[in-house]
């Protein structure tokens, strides 16, 4: 959850205004998000840094990971017929995928101008 605060401070018909806004925010693993895509439970730092999953068969994540090391010394590519229609194919799963895990209660919705709203009460 974040949090938040302003202060100001203004002085007389003279001009001086001084502010200040903090602001912070959590965040946290989605756990039943990652059991589902490694296809078993691991930390945050067992995925990131101990190698304790492998990427599931299908996933993009290698094409990706191609691109952003060609980005990184300038290589601009331009995706094939057959790259862009592996792409489609793969935002379809994930949307399948992410209606799954809506209708399963793994995912919640939250209507962030009613919580901030309820924030500032």
């Amino acid at each position: 959850k974040g949090v938040g605060g302003n202060v100001v401070i203004t002085l007389d018909g003279r001009g001086f205004f001084g502010g200040i806004s903090v602001e912070g925010a959590m965040l946290n693993p989605r756990t039943a998000v990652n059991d589902r895509f490694y296809g078993k439970s691991a930390s945050p730092t067992q995925i990131l840094f101990e190698d304790a999953v492998e990427l599931p068969e299908g996933t993009l994540m290698p094409e990706i990971y191609e691109k952003l090391d060609k980005l990184m010394v300038g290589v601009v590519h331009e995706p094939t017929q057959e790259e862009q229609a592996k792409v489609e194919e793969a935002h379809a799963t994930a949307v399948a995928a992410g209606e799954e895990a809506r209708m399963s209660g793994d995912i919640i919705e939250v209507d962030v101008a009613a919580e901030a709203a309820e924030e500032e009460k």
